[in-house]
């Protein structure tokens, strides 16, 4: 399997502040790495889903600042077609 078969027909989009708290000198690096990381398709190969429970009780700020997203997300997109990885 290629790295354009893994990652086709799946977008990466980051969400406007995801990265707020990142440096700004270091933003652009991080966002060129995640890129790289996504279409080398280490996201299907390397990732591990997020136990939401897990990250409430041992990083409870990012699990609030990822929830918050997550609601942003969902009012933006209201009434269309959330994104998901199968």
């Amino acid at each position: 399997m290629t790295n354009e078969d893994k990652t086709q027909g799946f977008k990466l989009v980051i969400a406007d502040g995801a990265f707020d708290d990142v440096p700004e000198e270091d933003r652009e690096e991080l966002m060129k790495e995640i890129q790289a990381a996504f279409e080398r398709g280490d996201f299907f190969t390397q990732g591990e889903p997020v136990d939401l429970d897990e990250l409430e009780r041992e990083e409870p700020e990012v699990y609030e600042k990822l929830v918050t997203q997550i609601e942003k997300m969902d009012v933006e997109k209201e009434g269309q077609e959330p994104p998901t990885l199968h």
